[in-house]
């Protein structure tokens, strides 16, 4: 939980500083979603999701013996 200053978060009762960026970086990921989501969702054009997508995607190296390509973005949307 974020402190009014903005740079402290609680955990476990105890104040701890908490990075700026991380803070940033999900705001604006946050901001993305609402946005995006609420054109997609009026245009029913499919989904967006956050973080938490995973998407195995076709390998594009030709001699890659993992044959897997795992991506975790930020934002996703998905066409319906």
């Amino acid at each position: 939980m974020a402190t009014p200053d903005g740079k402290r978060c609680l955990r476990r009762a105890t104040p701890t500083k908490n990075a700026y960026g991380a803070m940033r970086s999900e705001e604006i990921g946050v901001r993305l979603i609402t946005f995006l989501n609420n054109w997609v969702m009026s245009g029913k054009l499919g989904h967006i999701t956050g973080s938490n997508a995973d998407f195995i995607l076709p390998s594009i190296e030709e001699d890659d013996s993992e044959k897997r390509n795992l991506r975790s973005p930020d934002v996703s949307f998905v066409s319906a």
